[in-house]
């Protein structure tokens, strides 16, 4: 998961994970929202070589805490984001 930075011929710079890709578009996805883009419209495209995840995290946790995170990113429904 890299961070990937999009600089559109329109100006706008969008920041997020790419997700769903074809020949035409790319999904970026950033916190909360998704964003379709014709590649047409892209000038540029950095991958940042850092990934999102942070160096060392799991080392903090107990093997039953790293199940358990595990079992909750690869389950079908997340708590809801606070409103």
């Amino acid at each position: 998961y890299y961070l990937n930075t999009l600089t559109l011929k329109d100006g706008r710079v969008l920041s997020g994970i790419v997700g769903a890709q074809s020949e035409r578009t790319l999904t970026l996805r950033s916190v909360g929202q998704e964003s379709v883009i014709d590649r047409q419209d892209i000038k540029a495209r950095k991958i940042m070589p850092i990934s999102l995840m942070p160096e060392g995290l799991l080392q903090a946790f107990t093997p039953e805490q790293q199940r358990d995170l595990l079992a909750y990113l690869m389950g079908n429904s997340q708590v809801p984001l606070a409103k």
